[in-house]
């Protein structure tokens, strides 16, 4: 992450903002999805002729547009966006609108209200109440979880038997769990019913699925291992211990719970990307959090467990911390 030395750096990064806010507006007017057909004159796009030619330049010069004079035409980088789902979220009033009630949370605390006065909170990340926002969401997730779905897979391979029960818990679209069962691991998948529904229609029987609350109701087992990913960074301490609790519970003798996320170190400032993701958690969830690795082991310790080894991805700046019932 660049640091401000000086107002220049500081010029540069409201730049960047800036240009963030014109790829998101372009996204969201469909100016992009206009232009899958071909090359168009800007003035052809339903849309105001000075801001589409002054912000124009501006996504020519970040790669996602070239121009031949007065055409406009997709990049090959921003065609295959479209055509994967990658703008399908992208709502600049939204994100935007939001981002600019900052100052009332860091007053208020969050998460964020919007222009109605209702909180914008989520449940683990999810509105269940929107179908098509689930949907999307997890199109979202799934794309961007190859990598680490495999390294994790990997991970967690290493260290269960050979065709062990493994738990994905609240794994949403599956990946994970789907990684564990091309291991030669019976996977099992629980999570709310629009997810599973999500993930059923990429798996298949590939997977074992369970729905419901993973608060309240029964989660099976036992299991070899249980993987958490990104979901303790989604809540406050006492849910944590109590997720933790239960989850221990339907472990095998000797089995590992797995905690999937973007942990701070002790400095408490880095890695830049689970620091600025804290932002997400603080905006969007009632006590979600960036944790650090020591609040993390007293959290595990108060549920019986203790921490048996971590793993770093320094592509996608997540660890892996391998949690075991604590015998002493």
């Amino acid at each position: 992450m660049p640091r401000i030395l000086i107002e220049e750096d500081l010029n540069q990064l409201l730049r960047s903002a800036r240009m963030g806010a014109v790829v998101l507006s372009w996204a969201e007017n469909g100016f992009f999805r206009a232009l899958l057909d071909g090359p168009k004159n800007l003035a052809d796009l339903e849309g105001d002729l000075r801001a589409l030619e002054t912000t124009a330049p501006i996504l020519v010069q970040l790669g996602l547009l070239e121009m031949d004079g007065p055409c406009a035409m997709l990049a090959s980088s921003t065609r295959s966006f479209l055509e994967s789902g990658v703008f399908a979220q992208s709502s600049a009033s939204g994100f935007l609108g939001e981002l600019s009630r900052l100052p009332d949370v860091l007053r208020e605390g969050g998460p964020v209200r919007d222009s109605s006065g209702v909180k914008r909170n989520t449940e683990i990340g999810v509105r269940v109440q929107e179908p098509d926002s689930v949907r999307s969401f997890m199109d979202m997730l799934d794309r961007n979880s190859v990598d680490s779905a495999q390294f994790t897979a990997q991970v967690i391979h290493r260290r269960v038997p050979p065709g062990g029960a493994v738990l994905d818990l609240g794994g949403g679209h599956g990946r994970y769990g789907r990684e564990l069962a091309d291991l030669g691991h019976s996977a099992a998948l629980f999570d709310m019913p629009p997810c599973i529904a999500y993930a059923r229609d990429k798996h298949a029987d590939k997977l074992t699925y369970l729905e419901g609350d993973f608060f309240h109701d029964d989660l099976g087992g036992p299991y070899d291992a249980i993987l958490l990913s990104n979901i303790v960074h989604g809540l406050g301490p006492e849910k944590n211990a109590a997720l933790l609790r239960r989850a221990r519970k339907a472990l095998s003798p000797g089995g590992y719970i797995v905690l999937k996320d973007m942990f701070i170190d002790s400095t408490g400032c880095s890695p830049d990307r689970a620091v600025v993701f804290g932002l997400t958690m603080l905006m969007y969830t009632e006590h979600g959090r960036s944790y650090t690795f020591d609040e993390m082991e007293t959290i595990s310790a108060s549920s019986g467990l203790m921490i048996d080894g971590t793993e770093f991805s320094s592509v996608g700046q997540f660890s892996l911390v391998f949690l075991r019932a604590d015998e002493s």
